[in-house]
């Protein structure tokens, strides 16, 4: 029986932990068909106050006011939406609204990759 070389097995287990780094990413899918990565709004959400939310805003799981990010997007039609990360403290973990007819409109965490390069 033979078995794979030493450069070629430390390969192919480099390429099994990167996989779920790429296919797997958990992502936040928006009414427009807009997805960031979870690793964006988390990133977008460590920038979040309490400073940051706005009269109008969706209220926490117990009705407060949550730190709060915000940021748009131009597409390519040059259309711009805004969209609102908030950071609940208890336990740690990110809401994201998208802004339509002035109305914030929470995007859903889907599982598997965002298939988009830049988000």
């Amino acid at each position: 029986m033979k078995f794979l070389s030493t450069p070629l097995t430390v390969a192919l287990a480099g390429f099994l932990l990167l996989a779920p780094a790429v296919y797997g990413e958990n992502y936040y899918e928006c009414l427009n068909d807009q997805k960031f990565s979870e690793q964006t709004i988390m990133n977008r959400g460590r920038s979040a106050t309490i400073d940051g939310a706005r009269y109008g805003d969706p209220k926490g799981p117990n009705e407060e006011t949550c730190k709060a990010s915000r940021f748009s997007i131009t597409t390519a039609s040059g259309v711009s939406t805004t969209y609102l990360v908030q950071a609940i403290d208890n336990p740690s973990s990110y809401r994201v609204y998208e802004l339509q007819d002035f109305q914030w409109i929470e995007c859903h965490l889907r599982q598997g990759s965002t298939n988009r390069g830049r988000w």
